[in-house]
């Protein structure tokens, strides 16, 4: 009967020891349950929202605006003779002009055409270049620049590559 004892209030002890420590983990667990499903909640609505105003609508005012200001066809040769003024007028050396016409806006209408530009010159007239692109009345956007430059007494050479956008219609 005493070893009977023994494990009775052994049991009950682990019991209430369990009890004791187990109940505030498992209502800790459950509220930090109500708290994440509160977070998905909040975040899956700030997703819905900001995807709500990425969608742009474009008004027929919109469109007529885009067809004045964006050439209609692409024409390649203008491009072609468009950059390499603006490099004459530089002073840069253009070793490669590559033309890549991808898929545009179907509802728009707008056409992007990647263009990729080689070449070397000085320092001076390569930031003169760059400046030039970006201004231009064509509407060239250059979307990524490698430069690789080296150092002499006549100056600083710029071996560089342009990866351009122009867009038409």
């Amino acid at each position: 009967m005493n070893k009977n004892y023994r494990t009775l209030i052994l049991a009950l002890i682990l019991v209430v020891v369990f009890t004791y420590f187990m109940n505030p983990a498992r209502k800790q667990v459950k509220e930090l349950k109500t708290e994440l499903t509160q977070l998905e909640t909040q975040i899956s609505k700030s997703i819905d929202r900001k995807s709500e105003e990425r969608k742009v609508e474009i008004t027929e005012t919109d469109l007529e605006l885009l067809d004045q200001t964006i050439p209609q066809g692409f024409d390649q040769d203008f491009l072609l003779k468009k950059l390499t003024s603006i490099a004459e007028d530089n002073v840069v050396r253009i070793n490669n002009i590559t033309f890549n016409k991808t898929i545009g806006d179907s509802l728009s209408g707008i056409q992007t055409a990647q263009i990729s530009i080689s070449g070397n010159t000085n320092q001076a007239n390569f930031e003169s270049l760059l400046f030039d692109i970006e201004n231009d009345s064509r509407g060239f956007i250059i979307r990524n620049i490698s430069t690789n430059s080296s150092s002499s007494e006549a100056g600083t050479r710029v071996n560089f590559t342009l990866n351009i956008e122009s867009y038409f219609s």
